[in-house]
């Protein structure tokens, strides 16, 4: 066997070599001569070799190389038909030839540079990562033995895997597949499909799976009722109006964040510990069923008044012990969103305290994510909008508002993104200007008794 790295002379190759005979020795000097220093005489462990050539040659039957991360360019194996495990990931690699690695069981050549990979002669083939390349296509179907594969990040367009039946694991995200047929895959446990272009995936021959992450793909409907031992499901930026979880009981991580969902019944997940359901439509949430829940993300929804009352109820007291965690976590807001959807009021943000949950305002991202003390006033009391008195819209420096006649007398209450008392302004105009130059860009909320209106000041 042998390799070209990109290795400076002096610098350290790192390798693992398995064995049965003890013959084997690496050509450091490439001059096709064996030198008592050039034996390996530490198998299966990592072992470091000075670069003196950049051309390095391996000799003996070896079983198991991990020559990973070494600035490789590349690679010769076949001419090691003995080789049994291959781990080369982490370098330059941009051809692999397999075809005389016949007892192959193992392959990891993630995060190189491939644009094809032929795999026909390794029958015996079982476990396979060759993830982040820039594969079009992946044929595995002679690699009937094969129970892991991982082949994420890559450009595959179409993967068949019906002549897999052994499969427990099979990674395909971050592809272009437009289907995914799974119906001879009934050993599936761990299914990662995420980001490709799926606007189906039928699970009903898939009874095994524990796993499973589909997002951002184009799925209008997700059918669980065959997967009664799912625990972890992940199916956020899809097009669900609705999601049954009726049939998963150990279900215990769901993220269904950026959806269409307008309900969401948990009642029937009892081991449930993370819900991430931002983003959706949702108008009410109860957690009565839900004694486990430590982290809760619901913002950007339409849970407001009595509705955000009744779910902080709904929500566990968390207390030290039993593997829980004292304090929970529960993003209920994102001030930076217009269109922010809930409302939670101080004396809402106070109950959930009470119960041991920090309460947090996603602010824009997780990055930018803190504490949130609840707004001032319910929003949605708001009986009535503001249309078409006042202007510009978003406006700069300063408002203007068109003042109808019963309002001469009233007072003009003007509140940030958060629901946090701004500015206060008696009415006893017909036309009257609020002056906003030194507010910060944003969105406002102004009320005139029971109307208001929603208002953005922008630099332009």
């Amino acid at each position: 066997m042998s390799l070209t790295t990109g290795l400076t002379t002096g610098s350290m190759l790192k390798l693992m070599i398995e064995a049965q005979e003890a013959d084997i020795w690496i050509d450091l000097n490439n001059d096709g001569i064996y030198q008592e220093e050039e034996a390996v005489v530490s198998m299966g462990v990592d072992a470091f070799y000075p670069v003196e050539t950049q051309q390095i040659s391996i000799y003996g039957k070896v079983k198991y190389l991990r020559c990973s991360n070494n600035s490789i360019s590349s690679l010769t194996v076949s001419t090691n038909p003995e080789l049994e495990k291959l781990s080369c990931g982490i370098n330059q690699i941009k051809a692999l030839d397999l075809s005389g690695c016949k007892n192959l069981k193992m392959l990891y050549c993630a995060l190189n540079q491939l644009e094809s990979l032929d795999l026909t002669a390794n029958t015996l083939l079982d476990d396979l990562d060759c993830s982040h390349n820039q594969l079009e296509a992946l044929d595995v179907s002679k690699n009937t033995v094969l129970t892991s594969l991982l082949c994420s990040s890559n450009l595959i367009s179409h993967l068949l895997v019906h002549n897999n039946p052994e499969l427990t694991v099979l990674a395909c995200d971050v592809n272009e597949l437009t289907a995914l047929d799974l119906t001879q895959n009934k050993k599936l446990i761990r299914l990662n499909c995420y980001s490709n272009a799926l606007t189906s995936l039928d699970l009903s021959q898939n009874q095994q799976i524990k796993y499973l992450s589909c997002s951002n793909n184009g799925l209008s409907a997700l059918d669980l009722k065959t997967v009664p031992l799912l625990s972890y499901l992940t199916c956020d930026a899809n097009d669900f109006e609705e999601l049954d979880l009726s049939h998963c009981p150990l279900i215990t991580y769901l993220s269904c964040a950026q959806n269409y969902l307008m309900t969401l019944d948990l009642s029937q997940n009892p081991l449930l510990e993370k819900v991430f359901c931002n983003t959706n439509r949702l108008t009410s949430l109860d957690f009565g069923n839900n004694p486990k829940i430590t982290e809760l993300w619901c913002f950007e929804n339409q849970i407001r008044n009595e509705a955000m009352g009744q779910m902080i109820e709904s929500m566990p007291l968390l207390q030290a012990g039993n593997n829980q965690p004292f304090y929970g976590d529960f993003v209920v807001i994102n001030t930076t969103n217009p269109e922010e959807g809930n409302i939670c009021d101080k004396n809402q943000v106070s109950a959930a305290k009470a119960k041991n949950w920090k309460v947090y305002d996603f602010n824009g991202s997780q990055l930018a994510m803190h504490p949130y003390e609840g707004s001032e006033v319910s929003l949605s009391d708001i009986a009535h909008p503001l249309a078409g008195r006042v202007y510009p819209t978003p406006f700069k420096d300063s408002f203007v508002i068109v003042v109808a006649d019963e309002w001469i007398g009233k007072t003009a209450i003007l509140y940030n993104a958060a629901g946090n008392l701004v500015s206060r302004h008696e009415l006893h105009e017909p036309v009257y200007r609020i002056d906003a130059s030194t507010l910060p860009v944003g969105h406002y909320f102004l009320q005139i008794g029971t109307q208001g209106v929603k208002l953005t000041k922008s630099n332009d």
